[in-house]
């Protein structure tokens, strides 16, 4: 899996954590250090790369879904609490996948 492709899953698992846990039509801030997924969910840049279409197609479809979803870059340096636990969190993965 690319890093591309692990950025869109966690923003999806996100969105989707948002759509069933009742917050959908409130305005929501979603932070992500993968400006690629930012500009490409935001409408800014074009998705060009094949296999990033169907997961950009399904967040599309899922912030339309909860209405006012912003979503905005932040630097990894700038947000170490959340990059220590993406790390954790695929430690974890990788030891229960074995």
């Amino acid at each position: 899996m690319t890093n591309n492709v692990a950025e869109y899953h966690a923003v999806i698992h996100a969105l989707k954590w948002i759509e069933r846990s009742g917050y959908k039509g409130r305005k929501i801030k979603i932070f992500t250090d993968s400006t690629l997924v930012v500009n490409q969910v935001t409408g800014q840049w074009a998705v060009r790369t094949p296999h990033l279409l169907d997961l950009w197609a399904e967040a599309d479809a899922l912030k339309k879904r909860i209405g006012h979803v912003d979503l905005r870059w932040c630097p990894r340096e700038e947000n170490e609490k959340a990059d220590a636990m993406s790390r954790i969190a695929y430690n974890s993965y990788r030891l229960n996948a074995q």
